[in-house]
């Protein structure tokens, strides 16, 4: 079951405040783009928007649309779909007439039958990231950003960061704090409170990944829709062979 956005609201107060920052609810203005919550960490402003993802909406649409007394193997991606995309693109609108020194966070809780890989395919999204593999290494195998449609391009002027989590148990949430390396205060977050506070674990930072050969970037001007040009250029920029490895999870549904 979903978390009631009231008791999701409190958990990300509770977890901001052990990041050491002040935090206020935002009211809703009629006619006004706001954000949920308003941070402050010292010197430095935090404007949040609170998303929740249910998968188990997904599916329930998906078998409803089928006949009765059935079993059914539904494929799931891990990259980008529509419904993240709606997400994080409500989310840019809502923060889009912040002051220009405010960090703009996106703040994305997955819930459903299967948030881990919920987690994992909204990170992707945000990063544009594909799967690929070396066939020359003995099959190690990457991920590469920036190598399709990405939300922290498409919304580099109005997302700095991405908090995305999910609820291990009742006490408990697992979450990971993206950098948007895009954005133009991507270095004041870098050496902000909130990425010192959170610690390098929960921080996703793909430049520094890359610079440790633990990641891939996609850094050109092609067009995503253009996946073989795509695929040669990251293939030169690090002398590899690779090849694009297609990753998806299914859901297995009974509709009596």
């Amino acid at each position: 079951m979903p978390m009631p956005e009231e008791e999701f609201t409190r958990c990300a107060i509770h977890l901001l405040h052990q990041f050491g920052l002040e935090v206020e609810r935002v009211p809703t203005q009629a006619n006004a783009r706001t954000p949920d919550l308003r941070s402050v960490g010292g010197s430095e402003t935090y404007a949040i928007e609170l998303k929740q993802r249910d998968s188990d909406r997904v599916l329930h649409a998906i078998t409803e649309s089928g006949p009765r007394a059935i079993h059914q193997l539904v494929p799931f991606g891990l990259t980008r779909d529509a419904a993240i995309q709606s997400v994080v693109r409500d989310a840019a609108h809502q923060l889009r007439l912040e002051l220009e020194t405010t960090f703009r966070v996106v703040w994305v809780q997955c819930e459903g039958f299967d948030d881990e890989s919920d987690q994992m395919q909204v990170q992707n999204s945000l990063l544009g990231s594909e799967y690929l593999i070396d066939r020359g290494s003995g099959g190690r195998s990457y991920l590469c950003h920036f190598f399709g449609e990405s939300d922290f391009w498409r919304y580099r002027a109005e997302l700095d960061a991405a908090i995305v989590s999910r609820q291990v148990d009742r006490d408990n949430i697992n979450y990971s704090l993206l950098i948007n390396p895009h954005s133009s205060r991507n270095g004041r977050l870098k050496a902000s409170s909130l990425v010192a506070s959170i610690g390098p674990n929960a921080v996703v930072d793909v430049e520094a990944e890359e610079a440790a050969l633990e990641c891939l970037i996609a850094d050109c001007d092609l067009p995503r829709s253009d996946c073989d040009a795509v695929l040669e250029y990251v293939r030169a920029k690090y002398d590899l062979d690779l090849a694009r490895l297609p990753v998806r999870r299914f859901g297995g549904v009974i509709r009596l």
